[in-house]
């Protein structure tokens, strides 16, 4: 998956992103607010989509959805096959 397939998956999952301007530089916090119930929905959606499971501090370390995106796919690349 391309971060912007990645993006639109996200605006997919969450209804108020849909009429929103977000590239892979948006800002994670600006992008999903400090609310954890959006963090823990994030969480699922990850998990769901990709199999991996983040913490909420790697979530957090990550400062734009390009930083997300690469810290999804560096487990997927550390996974046992």
């Amino acid at each position: 998956m391309r971060i912007n397939e990645f993006i639109e998956l996200l605006k997919g999952e969450f209804d108020f992103l849909e009429s929103t301007q977000i590239s892979p530089d948006s800002k994670l916090y600006d992008t999903f607010g400090g609310s954890s119930l959006n963090l823990l929905f994030l969480r699922g959606i990850i998990g769901e989509h990709f199999e991996v499971n983040l913490i909420d501090q790697e979530i957090k370390d990550c400062e734009t959805l390009n930083d997300l995106y690469t810290k999804i796919y560096s487990h997927l690349e550390n996974k046992p096959s």
